[in-house]
């Protein structure tokens, strides 16, 4: 079964700011706006064309950021084939030119999958194109019995609080990342002639509770007795980014001509503005 953890919530002492949007503007009145945006995609794995792709029902979190915009709300989705993540997006939406009635919706979407996607919309609008599939890195050194579910979340813990990361202002200014307290799902995998398990780890930043960056850290067994554990960076921020293990770099987001605030080199991630829409 996939674990849904408690979605996150701006403490009221943290949300007072000349920036604080009405009251009336609230993450439950703004999830059927980006909810419909996350509805419209369609996902098909290369060379897996009658694969079954959902849109998960249930946000896996939802968050606020009074600093930015004037005001951000948002909402974290994923797609699954079966139980297993193929792709996320946070859909956030802030005041569009100082009207609260007007609401400008973002998509800041990343590829999960090992497999590379192939994406369509079903209504008109900015198409997100990945190049590549979503790798991932060996974790050397970790030695663990055959896990089962339970003993997979305890090694979790233990592993991802090895992982340190900090992102980069334009300007210099560096802020670190902080672990969510709880994964924001974790799930079976049955991959060909391995099996296992996952999990999606959230890291927020120093500005609000929003997602900043991510990883996908897999536990799997071929048929061999041998268990290897593997992470995938989730980048879900416009800064540049640095992620450590055990205190030394193990990933990077640098910015170049092709790795950009709002994509980078291969389109993994990819975030843009989408419309406008009024609040009824």
């Amino acid at each position: 079964m996939i674990l849904l953890w408690g979605c996150l919530c701006w403490d009221a002492e943290h949300s007072q700011s000349q920036d604080t949007p009405p009251s009336s503007i609230t993450l439950e009145r703004l999830l059927p706006i980006h909810k419909e945006s996350a509805e419209a995609y369609s996902f098909v794995l290369e060379g897996q064309p009658k694969t079954t792709i959902k849109l998960q029902p249930t946000p896996v979190s939802q968050w606020t950021n009074t600093r930015r915009n004037s005001g951000q709300l948002g909402h974290v989705f994923v797609w699954n084939v079966g139980k297993e993540p193929v792709a996320i997006a946070a859909i956030y939406s802030f005041p569009w030119q100082g009207d609260a009635s007007q609401r400008r919706v973002v998509h800041e979407l990343h590829a999960l999958a090992p497999t590379l996607l192939q994406v369509s919309r079903s209504d008109s609008g900015t198409l997100w194109n990945p190049r590549s599939p979503a790798t991932r890195i060996n974790l050397s050194g970790i030695i663990t019995s055959a896990p089962t579910e339970r003993r997979f979340n305890l090694a979790l813990r233990q592993i991802a609080r090895r992982f340190e990361g900090y992102c980069l202002e334009p300007s210099g200014k560096r802020w670190e990342l902080r672990l969510l307290p709880t994964p924001l799902m974790i799930y079976p995998i049955t991959r060909g002639e391995q099996s296992g398990f996952g999990a999606l780890v959230g890291m927020m930043g120093d500005l609000g509770n929003d997602l900043e960056c991510g990883l996908i850290v897999e536990a799997l067994q071929d048929s061999s007795t041998a268990w290897q554990w593997s992470f995938s960076p989730i980048r879900m921020t416009d800064k540049e980014t640095y992620l450590q293990f055990d205190g030394s770099e193990i990933w990077k987001n640098v910015r170049s001509v092709t790795n950009t605030s709002w994509r980078d080199s291969d389109d993994l991630y990819f975030r843009f503005q989408d419309k406008t829409v009024p609040l009824n």
